[in-house]
């Protein structure tokens, strides 16, 4: 019965409740979504057998400049030989390749190249067949091709692997049969040994640049003898001893590196120091702020819908003063009133809470659609019973929000004052609470719009970056040589040349080259540079990315040349020391002199550093993203490494891909039709894939920021609105006594801007403060952006201008006859 009354009385106001309902349910369905987000990604346990005992290790080399840099295998034995407080160490290095079972086509596939314990050290064990062992690590140099120069000398083929659930369901139907079966992956003969859980993903922060989803697990083969320190490409992982906290795990791993410094001068010259972290905070680092910035702007929706619900409320309470004083005339005690008022709440909080959860998966599917690709962990979340009680619990302080000022101040109400109230608005005392209500949801929409304003200007920021080269009409696909059928580096070459001949000769094809790696990867390796010959102690040395092109790459990829020449086949055929650089290096080492001619010492093949001969200087590539620091780049010759030269094409063709591949397919396939095209797609995919974080959060907060506003307006209008319904009376007696419908005009809307006015100084010191947490998302802005502050001030006053000036008409347009009369 109680509940009937409520919603009988709430239907009667039929727009005051569908928008209360409304504005709950957006509240509580964004909170709730972005609320699920948080704890996927950063509150939930990681997959693993006791997470919270692994940990990441890397170093970082202060005097470079470079924040993340991987392990050597040496490095990585020493600290598994020494380390006391670790049960184990182990490390990983991903990589591609394609396999193919006796007879099958090839299928392109993500490898593993771990050492033999890591799996053990993650806590995932197969669910078929055995782990690795010692022995499946051990190198041997049967296994190491005839003739093979370091670093290919340095590595055994492996003769076993673990394969992923998924890719033992594609390849083996999920047969236990599979357990001894062989597969060819690049050339080699491996083994399977084992099959590991559905679902098992290998979860690392985004500056390793590790693929997540490994189909093939392969154990590392290598020679520490002939492996120096300086070839680094491990990520590290240890598991600490039950009881050994981070901090005490972190004090041996330094002191373990200290001793290592001292017999490596590079690291040492290089401001070289030991980053250990929790395995969980570094995967989720660079994504944090976004995740948590995202739940502050719902938050902010939930606070401003639950406000503009409690002045609707207010409002509302205010226009049935009558009605409230007839029912305290026929005998309703204060406290019927109260429990009256309070239930109406409680049924729009529920309503509110159920369409919130129903909009709460609506938008958590948007979310998913929209994020990066890159966020750890985003595919595992949803809605879970954590966030259900979070949802009720919203709903709860929503109830309390909404109802219970109305409520106590109907239970205050002067019954003959109402009774002879006939304009109905007898519950004047709430007009300060309401006043506050709409400041504060201006103050907080206004935050929000400043976020979305200076998402939008980083947007706009990101399209003007120049990214180094142009990305229209560009294909890209790799082809990766078989080192066991290609050992010899001449053999590699002529493949390349000959395929780009091919390629060039194809109707349609305007330029084609190749490179290892594209940039906009994340993808590559980095080494030592100096601009001048190097002393023993290593101080010159900076860190450079260094780059494999053949002759043609920068044409294909349109970056202009800015000085001298492009490198050429002579270069290459008669391997002579030459190297082209980026402006930011040649700015770096010659700001005014001519870098022509000049010598930069590098390590490619040995220890020693080489001197290279400048040809030419190029326009900067972003590697990773488009708002990357800059970082100096040297591109050499395919050959320069002496080994593996480019696997990466780009193709410049107006041509559709649809009309394009198979021919560049026809032509591989005449090379060696063994060989497979593989990561097809277009050179603007990887331009779209480095805006994603910077689109993501800004149509998040400006999604959030728009339904803010929207929400202010109306707040607003209602204030506005319940003020002139509130002086009716006292607007009639003006006018019949002279005053002009301008004059009331004027009044109420210099009151609904003064509103405006107050909320929106609040608003912009709260958003100095605020904007703060938005910086590492900002691209080329600080998060004190005049241009944006002063763009959202004048929309605001815009939509506060309309928002007041309705009701403000609606005043001047009173009829003072019949007012009067209705006194």
């Amino acid at each position: 019965m109680p509940f009937r009354l409520a919603m009988r009385s709430l239907s009667r106001s039929p727009g005051l409740f569908a928008t209360a309902t409304l504005l709950l349910a957006l509240g509580i369905g964004a909170t709730t979504a972005l609320f699920s987000v948080v704890q996927g990604v950063l509150l939930a346990p990681l997959p693993y057998h006791e997470p919270e005992r692994l940990v990441r290790i890397w170093s970082e080399l202060a005097a470079r400049n470079v924040a993340y840099f991987p392990e050597s295998p040496t490095n990585l034995e020493d600290f598994r030989g020494q380390a006391t407080q670790f049960e184990d160490i182990a490390g990983v290095a991903t990589g591609g390749g394609t396999v193919r079972r006796p007879g099958g086509e090839a299928r392109q596939v993500q490898n593993a190249n771990a050492t033999w314990n890591f799996l053990g050290v993650l806590g995932v064990r197969p669910i078929l067949g055995r782990e690795f062992t010692a022995e499946d690590g051990a190198f041997s140099t049967t296994d190491v091709p005839a003739g093979a120069q370091f670093p290919a000398n340095a590595f055994a083929i492996p003769r076993v692997a673990i394969i992923s659930h998924a890719l033992w369901q594609a390849e083996f139907a999920g047969r236990p049969d599979a357990i001894g079966q062989l597969l060819d992956l690049d050339g080699a003969s491996v083994e399977v040994i084992g099959v590991l859980p559905q679902g098992v993903r290998l979860h690392m922060g985004p500056a390793a640049g590790v693929a997540p989803d490994v189909d093939i697990w392969l154990p590392l083969r290598v020679d520490f003898a002939s492996a120096p320190r300086n070839n680094v490409f491990l990520h590290i992982v240890g598991r600490l001893r039950p009881g050994v906290s981070v901090g005490q795990g972190r004090a041996e791993i330094e002191a373990i590196a200290e001793r290592i410094y001292d017999e490596n001068p590079v690291m040492r010259a290089a401001g070289a120091r030991m980053w250990l972290m929790p395995y969980g905070d570094e995967m989720v680092a660079d994504v944090r702020g976004t995740i948590w910035a995202l739940l502050g702007a719902a938050a902010f929706v939930l606070l401003i819908a639950c406000s503009n619900v409690a002045n609707l409320l207010l409002v509302r309470a205010a226009g049935r003063a009558r009605e409230l004083a007839v029912r305290v005339a026929l005998g309703a005690g204060r406290a019927r009133l109260v429990r009256l008022m309070l239930l109406e709440s409680a049924v729009l909080a529920a309503l509110g809470a159920a369409g919130g959860l129903l909009l709460a998966w609506a938008i958590l599917a948007l979310i998913l659609d929209a994020a990066p690709a890159n966020v750890a962990r985003l595919d595992a979340v949803g809605i879970d019973f954590s966030v259900l009680a979070f949802a009720c619990g919203t709903a709860l302080l929503t109830t309390l929000l909404a109802g219970l000022a109305p409520a106590l101040q109907a239970s205050r109400l002067a019954v003959a004052g109402a009774l002879r109230d006939r304009s109905g608005s007898g519950l004047a005392g709430g007009n300060s609470l309401r006043r506050t209500l709409v400041a504060g949801e201006i103050a907080l929409s206004f935050v929000l719009l400043i976020g979305a304003g200076l998402m939008v200007r980083s947007f706009i920021e990101l399209h003007r970056t120049d990214p180094g080269f142009d990305a229209a009409d560009v294909l890209t696909f790799q082809v990766n040589l078989p080192f066991q059928r290609y050992p010899d580096f001449e053999q590699r070459r002529q493949l390349f040349y000959a395929f780009q001949d091919r390629l060039a000769a194809l109707p349609g094809v305007a330029d084609v080259a190749a490179a290892t790696p594209l940039p906009l990867t994340g993808q590559g390796f980095s080494g030592r540079y100096a601009s001048v010959q190097p002393t023993g102690e290593d101080t010159a040395y900076r860190q450079a990315n260094y780059r494999l092109v053949l002759p043609g790459y920068f044409e294909t990829m349109r970056t202009p040349l800015l000085a001298g020449r492009h490198l050429t086949r002579d270069d290459e055929i008669n391997e002579r020391p030459v190297a082209i650089v980026d402006d930011v290096l040649a700015a770096a080492s010659w700001p005014s002199e001519d870098p022509i001619g000049k010598q930069v010492w590098v390590r490619l093949n040995a220890p020693e550093p080489v001197p290279l001969e400048v040809v030419g200087v190029v326009r900067r590539q972003m590697q990773n993203n488009l708002h990357e620091a800059p970082r100096e780049s040297i591109y050499f010759t395919a050959g320069s490494t002496g080994q593996f030269g480019v696997n990466a094409w780009v193709l410049r063709s107006a041509l559709a891909p649809d009309a394009l591949l198979p021919l560049v397919r026809r032509e591989l396939a005449a090379l060696d039709a063994e060989l497979p095209l593989v990561r097809v797609q277009p050179m603007q995919a990887f331009v779209t894939a480095a805006m994603a974080r910077t689109r993501f959060a800004l149509q998040l907060i400006g999604a959030f920021g728009v339904a803010a506003l929207l929400i202010a307006a109306v707040g607003l209008y209602a204030a506005i609105h319940f003020l002139v319904r509130q002086r009716r009376a006292e607007i009639g007696v003006r006018m019949s006594f002279g005053a002009r419908p301008a004059d009331i005009f004027r009044q109420f809307l210099r009151h609904g801007m003064l509103l405006a006015g107050i909320g929106i100084a609040i608003g912009l010191a709260a958003a100095v403060w605020l904007a703060h947490t938005l910086s590492g998302l900002l691209v080329n802005i600080t998060p004190t952006d005049p241009a944006t502050y002063v763009v959202i001030a004048m929309m605001f006053v815009a939509i506060a201008l309309v928002a007041s000036s309705v009701p403000a008409l609606g005043a001047a347009r009173v009829n003072p006859i019949t007012v009067l009369r209705e006194e």
